[in-house]
């Protein structure tokens, strides 16, 4: 004898209309963040201010569309998902827009606009301090300072035996490009005289 069983409707998902500048808008910002990930920017206050805004414009159009995308299958989304995943994916969605959005725009953008402006050599002083860091991502080893903490990423990376042979810390020059959308770090030079008086732990 059969047994009776409970099959959900199967019901697919319609993104309503003019989709593609949405699907347009996010596989940019992906792009961008990837090359935001290989090009170190500390961005200049004007930029960050400018970009922030301009995202929290993009942020909103794009939480309003998904808003209307989930208004427009609610039955879809309660098969698919359940009531749980469903609040769970309403109410996540906005956050995961913006901080993509957030680095995609201040730091991908600014990355890309900067490579294309007229830039000037430049060079910041900083002392950087040694952090080993348990990670499965990115880096174990790194210096860490002041003028990188506004960067992505906010650290500097260096080798296993290079980070073993450096005092805890260290007196820096950071050497890159300076545009209107920041400072593009290129590389850093050690300062030995520097970093000779500098109080170790």
């Amino acid at each position: 004898m059969g047994r009776n069983t409970l099959n959900k409707p199967d019901v697919v998902f319609k993104p309503p209309a003019h989709r593609w500048w949405a699907i347009g808008v996010l596989t940019a910002e992906l792009l961008l963040t990837i090359f935001a990930l290989f090009h170190q920017l500390i961005p200049s206050a004007g930029w960050y201010a400018l970009a922030f805004k301009v995202n929290i414009a993009i942020s909103a159009g794009l939480t309003i569309y998904f808003a209307y995308a989930f208004w427009a299958n609610p039955h879809t989304l309660d098969v698919q998902l359940g009531p749980f995943k469903k609040w769970v994916a309403i109410l996540s969605a906005p956050a995961l827009i913006y901080f993509l959005g957030y680095i995609a725009i201040i730091y991908g953008v600014g990355n890309l606009a900067g490579l294309q402006s007229g830039q000037q050599a430049h060079q910041l002083k900083d002392v950087f301090e040694k952090e080993y860091v348990e990670t499965r991502k990115g880096c174990k080893t790194r210096l860490q300072g002041e003028s990188l903490k506004q960067a992505m990423p906010k650290y500097f990376c260096v080798s296993k035996e290079h980070f073993d042979l450096l005092p805890h810390r260290v007196a820096v020059n950071l050497v890159g490009h300076q545009s209107y959308f920041g400072f593009q770090l290129d590389h850093i030079e050690y300062d030995w005289q520097a970093t000779s008086q500098l109080k170790q732990p």
